[in-house]
């Protein structure tokens, strides 16, 4: 039973196709390409780092900015727990590996399904929607011996759990500082406010905390602690984020109602950044990006759904907060 293909391709099918097929490269190789495809589809005013870093949270390309290298992931049949047997594909997705899964699924053991990521704030694609990220891709299969025959066949790998053994590679935020660093330059530099968590200009005092400085088309970031002998470490943005609001509980998790048809949630605010296992973990949990929707309160979160007690406690505790 071959998947039918929708009749248009969003930046980000084109994008992983594109990537899928170089294999690796260049960072700058990769926004070029971004930009050739933004100009395509009329999303000039998108950041052009969105598309690849969307690539990434979705588990299909591995990028490391400050290296400036990139290189697509292997491609993997996901099960999603609390789903039934349902998986949903990751990593590369080449002319040749589309139709060796077409192939290997061509039979009434196997249900395919294609659907269009939503926009940022939930809404399908439609007359007033354009499609941006890639398409999500999924599988229903009947028994576990199916996805098993159905990954070998399709030369893929199969993971059983994928959001659990992701959250717990995830490093914790001590785990997540880097080596030492030189002293943030006060003309290139900011420092992450934690009471409004916003980005501030680097303050005379130069208290503890997160700083970010713009050098050679790079952003760095920075860890100070200004009574540990005034020294500075590198640290990843996200995890600098949550380790400058330790103490604030900005986390949230939903347990789902199956009965009334309502998902469990995992909500943070919009603003902050989560560390790439943890990205990964929890769009792998449905296969779809997050949207940004009200939380209970009113106050808007970015919402990532099915999410298991497991993964979402995990994640929350490597990150200093707690659900």
């Amino acid at each position: 039973m071959p998947m039918t293909e929708p009749a248009t391709d969003s930046l980000g099918d084109e994008l992983l196709r594109w990537a899928s097929e170089q294999g690796s490269g260049t960072r700058e190789g990769l926004l070029d390409a971004a930009a050739h495809l933004a100009n395509k589809h009329q999303l000039g005013s998108w950041s052009l780092s969105t598309f690849p870093s969307q690539l990434s949270s979705l588990g299909h390309l591995d990028i490391n900015w400050r290296n400036g290298r990139w290189s697509v992931a292997p491609p993997t049949l996901n099960l999603i727990p609390g789903l039934g047997l349902l998986a949903v594909l990751t990593g590369a997705r080449t002319y040749h590996l589309r139709k060796a899964f077409d192939d290997a699924s061509a039979t009434t053991n196997f249900f395919p399904l294609e659907v269009a990521q939503p926009d940022r704030h939930g809404r399908r694609v439609g007359r007033d929607v354009t499609p941006v990220g890639p398409r999500a891709i999924f599988m229903k299969c009947t028994t576990l011996s199916d996805a098993e025959g159905l990954a070998e066949r399709a030369g893929l790998k199969l993971a059983s759990d994928p959001a659990a053994s992701l959250a717990a590679r995830m490093p914790s935020l001590d785990e997540a500082m880097g080596p030492r660093a030189a002293p943030a330059t006060r003309e290139s530099a900011q420092w992450f406010n934690p009471e409004g968590q916003k980005w501030d200009e680097m303050p005379d005092d130069c208290p503890s905390g997160l700083y970010q400085q713009d050098l050679h088309a790079l952003t760095d970031y920075l860890w100070h602690e200004h009574d540990q002998g005034d020294s500075w470490w590198r640290i990843g943005l996200a995890e600098g984020q949550f380790k400058a609001i330790q103490g604030s509980a900005v986390v949230r998790w939903t347990q789902g109602t199956p009965n009334n048809g309502v998902t469990s949630r995992f909500e943070i605010p919009p603003d902050l950044h989560l560390p790439t296992l943890a990205e990964r973990a929890l769009t792998v949990s449905d296969g779809f990006l997050p949207v940004i929707a009200h939380g209970a309160d009113g106050k808007k979160m970015k919402r990532y759904k099915n999410v298991s007690e497991e993964v979402a406690r995990t994640i929350a505790n490597k990150l200093g907060q707690f659900i």
